[in-house]
């Protein structure tokens, strides 16, 4: 959806581009009733699919990359990296 609304660029086809970090070791965690749950019951922005990616990092205990500065500035524990650095 980013790269379809221009903000970003992808340099290869979605297709092949998940190919190669699956093959890189890139490990996909599924959406279940669990993440789901906990995503409906953050206090954060609405966006559908950030608290979906919020409630599977904190589920995992992973620390999450990203460049969005609403999860950056969000008050709670979630470790996060910022990914514009």
């Amino acid at each position: 959806m980013l790269a379809a609304k221009g903000r970003i660029t992808m340099t290869l086809p979605l297709p092949l581009w998940r190919r190669d970090f699956l093959e890189l070791g890139l490990v996909e965690i599924g959406i279940d009733g669990d993440i789901g749950i906990a995503a409906a019951q953050l206090d954060l922005h609405g966006d559908p699919a950030d608290r979906l990616i919020v409630a599977t990092a904190q589920l995992i205990d992973a620390t999450l990359l990203t460049a969005d500065l609403s999860i950056l500035q969000w008050n709670t524990t979630l470790k996060r990296f910022d990914a514009r650095q």
